[in-house]
C-alpha cells in the first residue's frame, strides 16, 4: 500500500509472504509528507510466513490509522513491524483493537515492534491478546501509550521498553506467570499490586522516563493506596525480595503502624503503633496483623479474627514496583 488519505479496507483474507506493506506515499516528497493518513483497517485475517503480518517501511508518517474490527494475524515473524530510522516527522493516533496474533515462527520476534525515528504520539492497544510464542512489545521513541485489556501468555519478554517511551499506561492487563520486562530508563510512577504473582507487571500501572518530571506525581501517588479487604486468615502481597521503604497502616478499627521492609535483608522493622499488640513482625501471630518475609515475599496476613479493611502508605515512593 503506497501511502494515501482516507483508506478503508475492509472484510481482507491474504495468505501471503507479506500481507500487508505499508509504504511511502510516490505523490509526496520529503520526509515531512504524510504518507498515509486516515487508514482504517477493519476485519483483517492475515497469514505471513517468514515476515511480519503487517509492515510499515522506514521513513513512512503514519497518521490517524486504526486497525479494528476482527484482527486475526497468524504466521509470520513479528505481528506488526516499524523499524524506522528515516523519518524526521511526527506520527500521530495509531489504534490497535481486537487482535488476536498466533502461530508465529520465531520466538525472538515481537507481536509489536514500534521503534521510531521521529516520535510516534498516541499509540493505544485495546483488547490484545499476544502470541505466546513470541515477544510482546518492543517500543522506542513512543509516547503517550496505552495498553487496555491486554493479554500476554507465555513465559517471554513481554515489554521491552526504555526512556526514550514517555508515558505509558496500562490498565486491565494480564502477564503471565514467570513473564520478564526490559523498562531500562522508566520509573513506575503508579501501579496496583500483583496480587501473588511472579510476572513482569501489575494489571494497572503508570510508567515514564525517569528522568522525567515526574517525582512529586510519584511521591503523591505512594501517600495513600486504595482500601483492600483481607479476609481472616489472608494475606495480601508487600513486594518481593529487594523491595525497601517505610509503609504506613491504617485499619477500620481506627489503629495503625509504621513499617520499614529493609529490602534484600529480608526483615521488617517496627516502628510506631497507635495501640499496642495488634501489629507484629513474626507470622502467625494471634490477634494481629502480621507483616513478615516468607518465600521471597514480603506479606501482610490478617489474624485478627475478621474480615480486615485498611489502606497502606508508601510515602516517598522508594518502593521496588509491585
Amino acid at each position: 500500500m503506497l501511502g494515501r488519505e482516507a483508506t478503508d479496507i475492509s472484510n481482507f483474507y491474504a495468505y501471503a509472504d507479506r500481507p500487508i506493506l505499508l509504504d511511502r506515499n510516490p505523490n509526496m516528497s520529503g520526509r515531512q509528507a504524510i504518507d498515509c493518513d486516515h487508514a482504517h483497517f477493519c476485519n483483517l485475517y492475515l497469514y505471513a510466513t517468514q515476515h511480519p503480518c503487517i509492515e510499515a517501511v522506514s521513513g513512512l508518517n503514519l497518521t490517524n490509522a486504526t486497525f479494528d474490527g476482527y484482527q486475526a494475524w497468524v504466521g509470520g515473524t513479528h505481528g506488526f513491524y516499524w523499524a524506522d530510522s528515516a523519518s524526521t516527522s511526527v506520527s500521530v493516533n495509531l489504534r490497535f483493537a481486537n487482535v488476536r496474533l498466533e502461530q508465529g515462527v520465531d520466538r525472538g520476534a515481537y507481536s509489536f515492534y514500534i521503534a521510531r525515528s521521529a516520535n510516534m504520539a498516541m499509540l493505544s492497544f485495546l483488547n490484545i491478546r499476544n502470541d505466546p510464542g513470541r515477544r510482546g512489545w518492543f517500543l522506542r521513541n513512543c509516547s503517550d501509550v496505552r495498553l487496555e485489556s491486554t493479554v500476554h501468555e507465555g513465559p517471554t519478554l513481554a515489554l521491552d521498553v526504555d526512556a526514550s517511551v514517555r508515558r505509558l499506561s496500562g490498565t486491565n492487563t494480564f502477564w503471565q506467570a514467570g513473564t520478564t520486562a526490559s523498562l531500562g530508563g522508566q520509573k513506575m510512577v503508579w501501579s496496583t499490586p500483583k496480587s501473588f504473582s511472579t510476572a513482569a507487571l501489575p494489571p494497572n500501572f503508570v510508567l515514564d522516563e525517569a528522568a522525567g518530571p515526574q517525582l512529586n506525581a510519584e511521591t503523591e501517588a505512594h501517600q495513600t493506596g486504595p482500601q483492600l479487604t483481607v479476609p481472616v486468615d489472608g494475606t495480601i502481597e508487600l513486594g518481593v525480595s529487594g523491595t525497601v521503604g517505610f509503609l504506613t497502616i491504617d485499619t477500620h478499627e481506627n489503629v495503625g503502624a509504621i513499617f520499614h521492609l529493609n529490602g534484600t535483608a529480608n526483615t521488617v522493622s517496627r516502628g510506631l503503633e497507635s495501640a499496642a499488640g495488634l501489629f507484629s513482625t513474626t507470622k502467625d501471630t494471634p490477634n494481629s496483623v502480621n507483616i513478615y518475609f516468607e518465600a521471597g515475599r514480603y506479606l501482610l496476613q490478617n489474624k485478627r479474627g475478621s474480615s480486615l479493611r485498611l489502606r497502606i502508605g508508601r510515602p516517598g515512593g522508594s518502593f521496588t514496583p509491585l
